[in-house]
């Protein structure tokens, strides 16, 4: 064999190589390509959920992810700021091996009331709504995205933390009453102007008569005994325009600290062994910083 032809295999042999690595990194890069391997800083994504309009997630990761990092899902309140909200979470993400991930439900395609506050869970007006599918609740977009990510960082973990403060303390409290098959390990309501409470004589969506999903009193006693945290700052007395303010909503306390603690006791009076418990948060106001801070050492406690 002449020396032409060898230098010809030798160059295809290179280039098959260099096809192959180029190949693999491109696989390598698709697996993660929704959501980049950066760490302790925050970077975003688009995911896009079946039957559902795309939503912009942010998320930080930490430092070194393995089979055992954990998720931890945050959601922000009326104001939308899931971005803002993430930064609260980033420096403990990255100590405490979690994944953080903040969804970014926008009001043009989760409008106020029933497309938020709800998980979509119905459309129209809270007291004349008609029922959506499962499939387009904001709640399932939430455990689709846990699964999004579990699957892209092929992390071993089976569950998720779920905060939520103010709107998101409303989104999060009803997440766990209506999708109660869901992943949620622990569940953390911060902060909520109003609650859905456990009573099915009284009208939605203060109750569960009406409501768009019916109820039964098995399935209020299977929510009272998730694992849900109600957090309150004792700072959180003001009555301001973000307040609702109804009469339906001013008999459940007059402030979010009152009504914190009117809605924990409905909880115990219908389930005496509920696994609920209610902390105060002492000096804080209507602050997501601090009670997301309060959340963590909560969180690390009961790893």
């Amino acid at each position: 064999m002449n020396k032409a032809i060898i230098s010809i295999l030798i160059l295809a042999t290179l280039l098959s190589v260099v096809l192959v690595a180029s190949s693999q990194t491109k696989g390598d890069t698709a697996k993660v390509v929704d959501a980049p391997r950066t760490s302790g800083k925050r970077e975003s994504y688009v995911f896009k959920s079946p039957d559902n309009p795309e939503l912009t997630v942010f998320y930080a990761l930490p430092p070194k992810i393995t089979p055992q990092t954990r998720v931890l899902i945050v959601i922000a309140g009326r104001q939308r700021d899931a971005d803002v909200y993430l930064e609260s979470w980033i420096d403990w993400g990255s100590k405490n091996n979690f994944v953080v991930v903040a969804p970014q439900f926008d009001k043009d395609n989760w409008p106020e009331g029933l497309g938020y506050g709800f998980g979509n869970i119905a459309s129209g007006k809270e007291s004349k709504n008609t029922p959506n599918p499962q499939s387009k609740w904001a709640f399932t977009v939430v455990e689709q995205l846990f699964e999004n990510i579990r699957k892209t960082y092929s992390l071993a973990v089976d569950d998720y933390v779920l905060f939520g403060h103010s709107g998101g303390g409303q989104f999060v409290h009803r997440f766990m009453l209506f999708l109660p098959k869901n992943h949620v390990r622990l569940a953390i309501a911060a902060n909520p102007g109003f609650y859905t409470l456990p009573d099915l004589e009284l009208d939605f969506p203060y109750g569960l008569r009406k409501s768009p999903i019916v109820i039964s009193k098995q399935q209020l006693l299977d929510w009272t005994n998730a694992n849900l945290i109600l957090m309150r700052g004792t700072a959180d007395i003001q009555r301001t325009e973000s307040l609702r303010q109804t009469p339906e909503a001013d008999a459940q306390g007059r402030t979010r600290f009152e009504r914190a603690a009117f809605m924990f006791a409905k909880i115990k009076a219908f389930n005496p062994n509920t696994r609920w418990t209610l902390i105060d948060v002492p000096g804080v106001a209507h602050d997501q910083k601090g009670m997301a801070a309060a959340a963590q050492k909560v969180i690390v406690d009961t790893k």
